[in-house]
This record gives structure tokens, sequence and C-alpha cells, in this order.
């Protein structure tokens, strides 16, 4: 189906509106699995850019500068990972939640 643009709408494909808890409950419960996974891909990058700023400073100061820009998008996902702790969404147990987000605290600077 076209709008007045002539521009393709995606209406017409989309499920239904009561489909969607349905479609979306897979998504609702935390994955232990998927949870490491997550941590391991934010913090060993975020560490990785920490020592390599560190080690830049002697080389040059907008290099070191650029790798902290970089190593800033890691920290604001360790962030949101502990939003998620705080909503016991990111773990099953909620003392796993509590915990890993007092300890994300400490590198966000954020109380948990």
């Amino acid at each position: 189906m076209n709008d007045e643009s002539g521009i393709p709408s995606q209406e017409a494909d989309a499920p239904p509106a009561s489909d969607w808890t349905r479609i979306m409950a897979k998504y609702r419960q935390p994955s232990f699995g998927r949870s490491l996974w997550e941590i391991f891909v934010t913090v060993v990058p975020f560490v990785v850019l920490w020592v390599l700023a560190y080690l830049a400073l002697s080389v040059s100061v907008w290099l070191t500068i650029g790798l902290c820009v970089l190593a800033s998008g890691f920290l604001t996902r360790l962030f949101v990972i502990q939003h998620d702790c705080g909503h016991a969404a990111f773990f099953k147990s909620r003392v796993a939640n509590d915990w890993l987000g007092r300890v994300i605290g400490v590198v966000t600077l954020t109380p948990y």
C-alpha cells in the first residue's frame, strides 16, 4: 500500500497490535548467557581502551583524547547495564543484579 507520497507503507506488513505481546514474550526474560556476553563485549573493550589511552599519553594528547571518546561509549554502555540491573532485568537473580549494579556503579561513579 502506498501513501500520498508514493512511498510504500509498512503498516500493511506489520502484525496486528494484539500479536506484539506474543511476539515480544521471548525477550521479556533475562538470558544468563546473553547477559554474560554483553558484559564481556563491554568490559573488555572498555579496559583495553582505558589502557591504550594511558599508554598513548606518551605519544600524543590528541590520540589519548580520541581513545577516551571511544571508551566513553563503552562507559555509557556500562551505565545502561547498571540501569537494567536496577530493574532486575539483566539476570534472573536479584542478588546477581544488585551486585553487578554495585560494581558497575563504582566504575560509572553513579550510586546503585
